[in-house]
């Protein structure tokens, strides 16, 4: 569980390194990787977050629902990219766990400026140069872009603007470990905090 949540904490960096097309490190291939899942649907028991804590970011960027629960914690991230122009974790840190239990994830919201003019569509051709095609569409709620999973099993989805640009990045279960991306059951965990992610206008 050490090695899980060091390696979230420092995926923040390491991916915000693929934006740009001629700044990208090659990252461990895993060609063993198989296409995500369709992780697009917003989930059926949405009524769920009613009861949950609200997040407002400090620069009036966003909000998102997590759950009340004292096992979640809210932080920065280790280690934002240079001119981040905000960023969030959202960490579940639990000792053990039981069989069915969610599994400990972290997601890190992270927003900077699309000083480049990147497009999604750019990105696409550069994710798929560095690593096995295994995108997809993401939309869930405000939020849509792509999903994929990293070379280091982080699974990524990432939303592009005109001016800004947003990537959620998350852990969880043994998927990660695995390199293959986040277990089913906290997949599904991810997709309904993201339901609740809305801009603030």
């Amino acid at each position: 569980m050490i090695i899980l949540l060091i390696a979230a904490a420092v995926g923040g960096y390491l991916i915000y390194s693929k934006y740009s097309v001629n700044q990208t490190k090659t990252p461990q291939q895993n060609t063993t990787s198989p296409v995500p899942t369709d992780v697009s649907p917003v989930p059926n028991n949405a009524g769920e977050t009613t009861s949950w804590k609200t997040y407002t970011d400090p620069q009036s960027l966003f909000t998102i629902k997590y759950p009340n629960d004292n096992a979640i914690k809210i932080g920065r991230v280790f280690s934002p990219p240079v001119g981040a122009l905000t960023d969030m974790e959202i960490r579940k840190v639990v000792e053990t766990y039981r069989e069915g239990d969610i599994r400990p994830f972290f997601l890190t919201i992270i927003v900077t400026k699309n000083d480049q003019g990147l497009t999604i569509e750019r990105q696409k051709a550069a994710i798929q140069k560095l690593l096995s095609p295994n995108m997809k569409p993401y939309k869930n709620g405000e939020i849509n872009g792509i999903y994929y999973v990293g070379g280091d099993g982080l699974g990524i989805i990432l939303q592009i603007t005109e001016d800004k640009i947003y990537e959620f990045s998350f852990v969880g279960g043994e998927g990660q470990d695995a390199g293959i991306g986040p277990e089913e059951e906290t997949m599904k965990y991810i997709d309904q905090m993201l339901a609740t992610f809305k801009l603030i206008p």
